[in-house]
């Protein structure tokens, strides 16, 4: 599964639903005049549709409204549920300024009308949708590692008082070795909370392998505050 990828503007992989071959053609050359580099996967029926979006990768999706084995509103649906972040461009000859209004409201990225001379207009408008693509996958990109970095830090802060304390307490059996016995069992009793710490750590991340992205923060908020909980109800004891 692919998820944003910041890096695709002048590569992208974009896929093209038409019934029409020579529709096909024209939005391919439009689409590679724009983009020399881009890998431009024509697609003419539901098994090939099916197949792409299971494998999910691809960054831009362009289709007619009017299909013999479906519409563009069935494929946009389909698109928002498997890939919801790929824009999708209607470009078509059969709707109308109805079609148009429904479109952009159901979440199009653009509704361009076909012709040869509106080729220009599916270049532009190929761009802006990719840059928004890029964009989004920065800003996402870019709030995973401040959860990251704040994740860390957190760590960090409740693995370092118990390492503290087991250092202090063989500093101080150091110093005085008859008192080991006494040291001894609270170096351990810090020590597992560290164990504690570790196994919360690994054990929530094997539960919830890949948690959406709006679920990080309240997550790991929610994962510290129940290890807190837990650390303190055993340490009290």
């Amino acid at each position: 599964m692919r998820g944003l990828n910041p890096q695709v503007n002048d590569s992208p992989r974009i896929l093209v639903i038409d019934d029409n071959a020579q529709d096909r053609l024209l939005s391919r050359r439009e689409l590679n005049q724009e983009f020399p580099l881009a890998e431009i996967v024509e697609l003419s029926g539901p098994e090939d549709l099916q197949r792409e979006l299971s494998a999910r990768n691809f960054q831009l999706l362009v289709t007619d409204y009017d299909l013999g084995w479906t519409n563009g509103f069935e494929i946009l649906k389909h698109v928002k549920k498997r890939c919801p972040e790929v824009p999708v461009i209607m470009f078509t000859g059969t709707g109308d300024q109805e079609t148009a209004v429904r479109a952009m409201k159901e979440g199009v990225a653009d509704y361009v009308v076909k012709s040869a001379m509106h080729g220009t207009r599916l270049r532009i408008s190929a761009r802006t949708a990719l840059d928004h693509y890029r964009q989004r996958a920065i800003l996402k990109e870019n709030e995973k590692l401040a959860i990251i970095g704040r994740l860390t830090a957190v760590i960090a802060h409740e693995i370092k008082n118990p390492l503290d304390a087991v250092s202090n307490l063989l500093y101080l059996t150091e110093k005085d070795p008859q008192k080991v016995g006494e040291y001894l069992p609270l170096a351990r009793r810090e020590i597992s909370r560290i164990e504690q710490i570790t196994n919360r750590t690994i054990g929530f991340y094997r539960q919830s392998p890949k948690p959406p992205e709006s679920m990080w923060a309240r997550s790991s908020t929610i994962f510290w505050r129940s290890t807190r909980e837990d650390l303190s109800l055993r340490t009290s004891r």
